[in-house]
């Protein structure tokens, strides 16, 4: 007869948590799934009723790019060679650095590649790329490859930097 007991407690105790876990609503997590949505709603009104222009959206790609008119493909390369070492001053050795041969380029503007190699502790990669930001140009980092040294706490960084060339 006591094990019919224990049997049929522990058979509520299942149905209970599993009922408390699985099958009962969390209400603290809908109410905060409602507020969320009501913060999300009261933010898309706000934008509809700005009504934002085309021209309020658009990017001025001066800052981003270098520009042809002013700076040729050799130029342009030169000056981002000089923003890479600058950037890399005091913060991380500059192992390698490697123009490509030639520019990819589109209609409106070119791309500019880079190969660098680096080597530096992770703090100063976050410095250097910091240090990369406060230029204002677009910067793309391609084949990121990273290795920790054997005998020393850091990495060495390989990867492709490209910047962009607006043509006249």
């Amino acid at each position: 007869m006591d094990t019919k007991k224990v049997i049929i407690f522990l058979f509520i105790l299942v149905v209970y948590v599993n009922y408390t876990n699985y099958i009962q609503q969390n209400s603290a997590k809908l109410y905060a799934i409602i507020e969320n949505l009501k913060v999300k709603i009261a933010q898309e009104k706000e934008i509809q009723k700005e009504h934002p222009k085309k021209e309020d959206l658009s990017i001025a790609t001066e800052h981003l790019m270098f520009d042809g008119n002013k700076f040729n493909y050799s130029q342009a390369m030169g000056k981002l060679q000089e923003i890479i070492t600058k950037s890399a001053k005091k913060t991380c050795s500059l192992k390698k650095i490697q123009w490509a041969q030639t520019a990819s380029s589109t209609l409106w503007y070119d791309r500019l590649r880079m190969n660098l190699t680096l080597e530096c502790t992770p703090k100063a990669f976050y410095t250097f790329t910091n240090k990369l930001k406060e230029d204002k140009k677009l910067f793309i980092i391609n084949n990121f490859r990273v290795l920790k040294t054997r005998n020393k706490e850091k990495l060495y960084i390989s990867m492709q930097l490209m910047a962009y060339r607006k043509n006249k």
